[in-house]
């Protein structure tokens, strides 16, 4: 088992050092394009390691090995594998986000010229709009023949309040019922059938009084 377990070592050492490699890698890729001096650097030393690993396991299984070694180098290859298949998945992620953010470059100004032309429409739909209520409401006045009404001056609003005329306007509404009050009266009395004295009655009748009932 000693024996074994010293054989297996520098095995499972690079394969350790390959899925570190393989981490900083996908660490750079999102950082870094492929082809950056660093992204290189880490692809010669995982091209090394990855020899490496198959000069030791062609060592190993040369040397006769046993079933023990050969699951641990099935699994090591296993995990290589998955791991090339992350950083190929991890690859293509970044490539389409850089793609993306390529487009999204490209359509800003697009963008940005549309809106401007939003707002110019918006400004002359508002300006059209104001024109067309002008000119009803002037074609309403032309049809009713009115001629066009215009400020001559603004209105101001008083400093102070205007003084009250209610003194006035009693004493005027006091002298008007007293006057159509007299009128009334004597227009009754004059009116009024009624014979109300001797001098009325011989006034009416042309004859001399013979007796008075005093009342």
């Amino acid at each position: 088992m000693e024996g074994g377990s010293t054989q297996t070592s520098p095995i499972q050492m690079i394969r350790s050092r390959i899925i570190e490699l393989q981490l900083q890698r996908s660490d750079l890729l999102s950082k870094f394009a492929p082809t950056s001096l660093r992204v290189q650097a880490i692809d010669r030393q995982i091209e090394e390691a990855g020899r490496l690993l198959g000069a030791e396991e062609h060592r190993t299984s040369g040397s006769g090995g046993n079933p023990a070694l050969a699951l641990e180098l099935s699994k090591a290859r296993e995990q290589l594998a998955a791991m090339q298949a992350r950083v190929q998945a991890l690859r293509n992620q970044l490539l389409t986000s850089r793609a993306t953010l390529d487009h999204l470059e490209q359509i800003a100004p697009e963008q940005e010229r549309l809106e401007q032309e939003v707002a110019t429409a918006k400004e002359a739909y508002l300006t059209y709009s104001k024109k067309v209520e002008e000119a009803r409401f002037s074609d309403a006045l032309d049809q009713s023949r009115i001629v066009n009404v215009s400020i001559v001056e603004r209105a101001e609003v008083p400093a102070a309040p205007r003084p009250s005329k209610r003194s006035v306007t009693l004493v005027f509404g006091a002298l008007m019922g007293l006057g159509l009050g007299a009128g009334l009266a004597m227009l009754l009395d004059r009116l009024d059938p009624r014979v109300d004295g001797a001098d009325t009655a011989q006034r009416l009748t042309g004859l001399k009084i013979l007796a008075d009932i005093p009342s």
